[in-house]
């Protein structure tokens, strides 16, 4: 017996290797004061309730809309269900101008990947076939890359253009809005930047 424990005692223990740590959603939204110092106009404020941990949904509007369409007024057909956490910030100012920001972590890269696709084919069929309430005839939709749409939205009697920009980063999928400054994507671009930045 004695020996039988020597020759257990002299096996080597591997040491397993943990498995990564899931990304943290609301790590990533950039926080007012530096979205502020992007966008450089008017002071925004923080919205509360629009401090989310799942995203938004409303579906009142199906009946008039497309399925594709469907995409651009509720954010679960956009995230989907598979993510594993999800975070969103609005700050708002005057004249309707406003800066919104959602990111979503799915447990790996090809899980987000299919969510992004099934955007992006969503957003070339209703940009063919356009609703008034999502994506308009006027409205521009181009793919800088494989991973990224870019929206812009002309001027309305609401403000200024309005830029949107959805982008695949690994395991993350990022939204962000720049409501009725323009439709120049310096700002909703300058704000993924820094998104993209914090994922690790």
């Amino acid at each position: 017996m004695a020996a039988a424990l020597l020759c257990l005692s002299a096996i080597p223990v591997v040491a397993t290797a943990s498995p990564p740590a899931v990304p943290r959603s609301g790590d990533m939204i950039v926080p007012l004061a530096q979205v502020q110092s992007i966008v450089v106009g008017p002071p925004l404020h923080a919205n509360p309730n629009e401090e989310l941990t799942s995203p938004w949904v409303d579906h009142s509007m199906d009946a008039t809309l497309s399925a594709p369409c469907r995409h651009f007024v509720n954010q679960d057909e956009v995230f989907g269900s598979t993510w594993s956490n999800f975070a969103s910030a609005r700050y708002s100012g005057s004249s309707n101008i406003g800066v919104r920001q959602s990111v979503a972590v799915y447990p790996d890269a090809d899980t987000a990947r299919r969510t992004f696709d099934a955007l992006k084919t969503a957003a070339r069929q209703c940009h063919a076939h356009p609703s008034p309430e999502a994506l308009d005839a006027a409205d521009t939709l181009t793919e800088p890359d494989t991973a990224t749409l870019l929206i812009q939205y002309p001027d309305t009697v609401n403000g200024p253009g309005s830029v949107s920009i959805y982008a695949l980063r690994g395991q993350v999928l990022i939204e962000v809005g720049a409501g009725h400054y323009s439709t120049d994507p310096r700002i909703a671009q300058t704000v993924l930047a820094v998104i993209s930045k914090k994922i690790t």
